[in-house]
């Protein structure tokens, strides 16, 4: 079976990247970021429901050719997602729903889990960033564009809404 890249697998790859698990191809996670997994899954993937596995915080389901393609794009991520299109803007929108967050009191936007490659990444397209441990954070200066990139294709209501609310007019932030 041949898997083509679409901005729709893109997001699922970000989703899964973030949050994978050792089981098939899955996630870990919260009640909301499996349901959206599981529905990326069958409406993207075309992955039939009774394939799904729910266990405990885990949502998985076996496919060699899935797994082998989302651990190729996850080592070349630098390559395919080079450039500021529709595919890095749906990869970083999974991604963010998989690790990211928004803090409002200290106005910063973060990835949780991430490595240098995704800090490489983020700065090919523009996003100055800061790391400190596996925590990357985008720089103060650099919110508003990551937010207006990512904000359409995210799938997670409350991050989709701290960062809008965030970007709220009259919310001046530090320009460090």
């Amino acid at each position: 079976m041949k898997v083509n890249l679409s901005p729709k697998l893109a997001y699922f790859a970000g989703l899964w990247k973030a949050r994978r698990t050792p089981e098939g191809v899955g996630i870990e996670g919260d009640l909301e970021a499996q349901e959206i997994f599981a529905s990326e899954a069958v409406n993207t993937l075309q992955i039939p429901p009774e394939k799904m596995q729910l266990k405990g915080r885990k949502a998985y389901f076996y496919h060699s050719a899935y797994r082998k393609f989302l651990e190729g794009l996850a080592e070349n991520e630098l390559e395919v997602f080079r450039w500021r299109n529709e595919y890095a803007k749906s990869f970083l929108a999974g991604f963010f729903d998989g690790c990211g967050g928004v803090d409002n009191v200290k106005g910063t936007v973060y990835f949780a889990k991430a490595d240098s490659a995704d800090q490489q990444m983020l700065e090919r397209l523009g996003f100055q960033t800061k790391k400190f441990g596996r925590t990357l954070y985008i720089t103060a200066k650099s919110v508003p564009a990551f937010a207006a990139f990512v904000r359409e294709n995210l799938k997670r209501n409350e991050l989709k809404s701290r960062l809008s609310a965030l970007m709220r007019p009259g919310n001046e932030r530090d320009p460090r």
